[in-house]
């Protein structure tokens, strides 16, 4: 897409800006994200599938951050009076661990996980964004914690499922 969205900027004089997001998570999330099936697990006891150790790392960023950075992109395409492209990470440049985040949920719901450790090739060991260019030319700054993100998505998954 990226490449397609560059060629489309350079031919047809277009400003156009590609979003990077970096693991999106949030109130109506997707269900086969990690966050939303490990808070799934631990209510209804089920056993985690957790890959390489929970040695893992993903940049989790809040819903609400990715709408502000996609808000502050359309405000500096809008702006640019030339062909251009660029492209923009949206993240939240603080990466957590598969077992930090798991033992964030079993905090929030007072629960305790059961793992079943599990190897895979195929998983990235970390996703990290580099904020820089994002800051310096969208005034990208997210804002919502791990910790305060989590708590919001925890409360509206227990009232979602009527747990």
């Amino acid at each position: 897409n990226e490449n397609i969205s560059k060629i489309y900027s350079e031919k047809y004089d277009l400003s156009i800006a590609a979003l990077r997001f970096f693991t999106v998570y949030g109130c109506f999330g997707r269900p086969d994200m990690a966050y939303y099936s490990f808070c799934k697990d631990l209510y209804f006891k089920k056993e985690f599938i957790v890959f390489n150790e929970g040695k893992m790392s993903r940049d989790m960023t809040h819903i609400e951050d990715i709408v502000s950075g996609i808000q502050n992109a359309i405000e500096y395409v809008k702006k640019i009076n030339f062909s251009n492209f660029e492209i923009f990470n949206l993240g939240n440049a603080n990466p957590i661990s598969t077992l930090d985040l798991i033992n964030k949920l079993e905090i929030i719901t007072d629960r305790k996980a059961v793992f079943n450790f599990q190897e895979s090739l195929s998983e990235s060991s970390i996703t990290h964004a580099d904020l820089a260019k994002s800051e310096n030319f969208l005034k990208y700054s997210p804002k919502i914690s791990i910790d305060d993100g989590l708590k919001e998505f925890h409360d509206w998954f227990v009232s979602y499922h009527d747990i």
